[in-house]
């Protein structure tokens, strides 16, 4: 292991198995759901205020718990403030429908400018479930970076796709329901080739460990 790699590795928290914050998964999940009902009783620049309150209430959780953001999370947090607040100021329904677009393009940045580190972003989430992982896991877990990286590109162009031509009601049902769907499928797929493959190196560097001669 490279000292960079070995520095990135001791950065991580020692914290065990972090906890599944529900609110977020549900807020996150219902999102589109809930623009789509909003859009019928508020206007667009209101649900936009409330986008702005979400988004400094995470970005300020994450300082709370004193977990130090990378430029390019500052940068994507600016970003999605900004598209929040222009959308507030025309009150345009279609910039409020790009808000899943702008989501899926910073978070295709932040996986991709990780890719210049010793640590890639996948990695680093891994290590946080399974801080044994091996040293030669990395040129692999960099690899999948980039899967995810193409999956951003993909689903932040059918997001657009739904934003530009689609009705409220498909908008909705893909960037609140299909596009989860296949996030949750790309990640279990990911998880379980890792555990095979993580199982299959432990089963070949067993039998190429020589064994010591049994005494007489």
């Amino acid at each position: 292991m490279s000292r960079l790699h070995a520095d990135a590795v001791a950065s991580l928290p020692n914290a065990p198995q972090p906890r599944v914050r529900w609110q977020s998964v549900i807020a996150a999940l219902a999102y589109p759901v809930l623009i789509l009902a909003g859009i019928s009783l508020v206007a667009p620049r209101y649900l936009a205020l409330m986008l702005l309150v979400g988004i400094y209430l995470r970005y300020r959780r994450n300082l709370q718990a004193h977990r130090l953001l990378m430029p390019v999370e500052w940068t994507v947090a600016g970003g999605l403030a900004a598209l929040a607040c222009a959308t507030a100021l025309s009150n345009s329904e279609l910039l409020l429908r790009c808000y899943p677009v702008a989501v899926n393009l910073g978070m295709g940045l932040t996986f991709a400018m990780s890719l210049r580190s010793p640590m890639p972003m996948v990695e680093r989430i891994a290590r946080l479930h399974q801080p044994d992982l091996p040293a030669d896991a990395t040129p692999y877990l960099r690899n999948v970076t980039r899967v995810w990286i193409a999956f951003f590109v993909f689903n932040g162009a059918a997001a657009l796709a739904t934003a530009l031509w689609a009705s409220r009601e498909i908008w909705s049902l893909y960037n609140g329901g299909i596009a989860y769907v296949l996030i949750g499928l790309l990640f279990a797929a990911e998880w379980m080739w890792r555990r095979r493959m993580l199982a299959r190196k432990a089963l070949a560097d067993a039998a190429s460990t020589p064994r010591p001669e049994a005494s007489a």
